[in-house]
């Protein structure tokens, strides 16, 4: 995301009005002073990304979680697909409670 327009101010990045990066097949786009612009990675051949395939990978530090040492890496991994997906409607909805309705 942009961290500047409307939507990033309130923290919904995902809505970016300038338009946002994706995980899979996307050009990799990088927000800076001078606006968006895509470009290709020292050690890569494309600007596209490749989500989990990636050999590396290059984030806002705002856009990291970090897995406590404790946690299974296998029983944590739902919670960042499913879990984070289904978060922000469930809260911009107002689901409150286990059970609750909108």
């Amino acid at each position: 995301s942009c961290k500047s327009c409307g939507q990033c101010s309130k923290g919904s990045e995902q809505y970016c009005s300038n338009g946002m990066t994706g995980t899979y097949n996307a050009k990799a786009t990088y927000y800076g002073k001078s606006g968006p612009k895509t470009k290709i990675l020292p050690g890569h051949s494309t600007e596209y990304t490749f989500g989990g395939y990636s050999q590396s990978v290059v984030v806002d530090e705002d856009f990291v979680l970090r897995i406590p040492d404790a946690i299974n890496l296998a029983a944590s991994a739902p919670l960042l697909c499913a879990g984070i997906t289904t978060y922000s409607p469930l809260a911009h909805f107002g689901a409150k409670d286990k059970g609750s309705a909108c």
